[in-house]
């Protein structure tokens, strides 16, 4: 009789055992299965637009928040000297011009009266020192040309200058990008290389976090994942683009096996943006699931 209530003791503490060591397993598969949480925040790369040459902020076209195309006019300089500086240019090349013509007219007279004087020199019916004298004449004509063609290339180029500062009055977004920040207002006077606005570049968009070394094995390159923020409508989809292959430590820097949890590891995740979630700005916090 003890035998047999010995025997079915046995068997409950084999059965307590293997019931720890299935609820063991269980709660180790459901710890797996569950989502990975992180948070984490944006990161964005600005276009600072400047100027290339200094004037008044004529015009906005544009304002903060708004999604401009590649080419779309941004902001008006308005520059008086500039127009000045180009009707003087202008009259430069006229004067240029007629300077070349005036050149060229007594070029060909030159020539002819050389060529003339040579043949009669050939005969002696003109003397040595007219014949010199009539080449010395077309030399100096030649010189004179291209002097004048100089004088045209030199004014042609100040004017071709003053047209392109007339252009730079204009200011047209390099690529399609969002209008993030301006820091002028219209009247001011803005000097040349100065930044007026920052526009945010919707590719450079990045979602940024970090992870133990325990999970970085269940991280892919290109897994999707879903990324939340404050006044978000719906999670906005991104995809892993950069696992760090370096190591970090969160504070305190302390080397050593009790702080192994410390060790962390950058991630980047390319953000999908469409209408609907192109209100992510850099700095932002966000949540990140897998």
């Amino acid at each position: 009789m003890n035998n047999h209530f010995s025997g079915l003791s046995k068997i409950k503490v084999m059965l307590n055992y293997f019931s720890i060591i299935a609820l063991i397993f269980l709660l180790s598969g459901c710890e797996n299965s569950s989502p990975l949480k992180f948070n984490g925040y944006v990161e964005g790369q600005y276009i600072y637009i400047t100027t290339l040459i200094p004037g008044t902020l004529k015009l906005f076209s544009v304002e903060k928040g708004m999604t401009v195309r590649k080419n779309q006019l941004l902001f008006t300089l308005e520059s008086d000297t500039s127009s000045q500086n180009l009707a003087i240019a202008q009259a430069k090349v006229e004067a240029a011009l007629e300077d070349l013509r005036k050149a060229n007219d007594l070029y060909k007279m030159q020539k002819l009266n050389k060529d003339r004087n040579t043949i009669l020199s050939s005969k002696d019916i003109i003397s040595k020192e007219e014949w010199e004298n009539s080449i010395l004449n077309y030399e100096q004509a030649i010189q004179n040309k291209k002097i004048a063609q100089a004088n045209l290339t030199s004014v042609k180029a100040q004017e071709q200058k003053e047209k392109w500062s007339i252009k730079q009055q204009k200011v047209l977004a390099p690529k399609t990008a969002l209008v993030f920040d301006t820091f002028y207002t219209e009247g001011e006077y803005i000097p040349s290389g100065t930044p007026v606005m920052s526009l945010l570049d919707p590719s450079q968009i990045k979602i940024i976090f970090f992870a133990p070394q325990n999970i970085l094995a269940k991280i892919k390159i290109n897994q999707k994942i879903k990324v939340t923020y404050d006044g978000a409508p719906e999670p906005v989809d991104a995809r892993i683009s950069y696992i760090s292959t370096k190591a970090e430590y969160t504070p305190p820097i302390i080397y050593s096996n009790e702080e192994k949890e410390r060790l962390i590891f950058r991630i980047e995740a390319s953000v999908e943006l469409n209408a609907k979630n192109a209100t992510v700005h850099p700095g932002q916090p966000v949540s990140i699931s897998f």
